[in-house]
């Protein structure tokens, strides 16, 4: 027996909790925005869970839109919506669990630049020669 999808099992209304997560989403955005600009404290994790949450709701809706469809026109339109619903919770989770840079560097520090190497003429150039023969 298979297991349903929670949004394409229940017999609910789920349209409320579409349009309660379209605002999240706007400010999921304009949060991501700010986070551009201002260095927040654990800012991507805030951003990536607050995205999980508000996808999920989404994704509920989606296949319950899915199950409630007539037409079959539709369909394409509903699978890309399930597509980048799905893919974004996927991004989400890589930028949970993935390491980035920094945490292994410490805060704002960057790794020693490597030496220049010098041929001896100075900055970087080769030494003149002599005339050509």
């Amino acid at each position: 027996m298979r297991t349903p999808h929670a949004g394409y099992a229940t017999r609910r209304d789920l349209t409320k909790l579409a349009r309660s997560s379209f605002v999240p989403l706007v400010a999921l955005i304009a949060f991501g925005i700010v986070l551009v600009f201002i260095d927040i404290p654990d800012g991507s994790l805030i951003y990536a869970v607050a995205g999980l949450v508000i996808f999920a709701g989404l994704i509920l809706f989606d296949f319950q839109r899915l199950r409630q469809a007539k037409d079959i026109r539709t369909a394409p339109l509903l699978a890309a919506s399930i597509f980048l619903d799905v893919l974004n919770v996927f991004v989400l989770f890589l930028s949970i669990f993935s390491g980035s840079s920094e945490e292994c560097l410490g805060q704002g520090e960057r790794p020693p630049a490597p030496p220049r190497r010098m041929n001896g003429a100075g900055r970087g150039r080769r030494p003149a020669r002599g005339p050509r023969r």
